[in-house]
């Protein structure tokens, strides 16, 4: 029995000292991550400021929208496409109801 305990007693040493480093290990681990993810917050954010700096801020604003959501730039591109082609046809229905009441009143 005296043998047996210095051994069970060894290995709850051991074994705290594996979680311990475990821990240790996570937590450092968790650190770096976090580390690494505010450099590349920070650098994000330099080349915010750079681009933001070099072109207008409504610019700025749709280009990294653009670049972030493509889906949203094709869409708004699409957008104005359609507004275009609506002035066209007004104007092009107001260009043709003119000529009908000219056509129309002289008579």
């Amino acid at each position: 029995m005296m043998a047996e305990e210095p051994m069970t007693k060894y290995f709850c040493l051991v074994t705290m000292a594996i979680q311990i480093c475990t821990r240790r290990s996570e937590a450092l681990k968790l650190a770096l991550q976090q580390k690494s993810e505010i450099k590349r917050a920070s650098a994000c954010m330099q080349n915010r400021q750079k681009e933001k700096s070099a072109i207008g801020p409504a610019a700025f604003k749709w280009k990294s929208i653009s670049r972030r959501f493509p889906k949203v730039a094709r869409n708004r591109k699409n957008c104005r496409h359609s507004v275009k082609d609506s002035k066209n046809m007004l104007r092009i229905l107001s260009v043709s109801i003119t000529f009908f009441l000219e056509r129309t009143t002289s008579v």
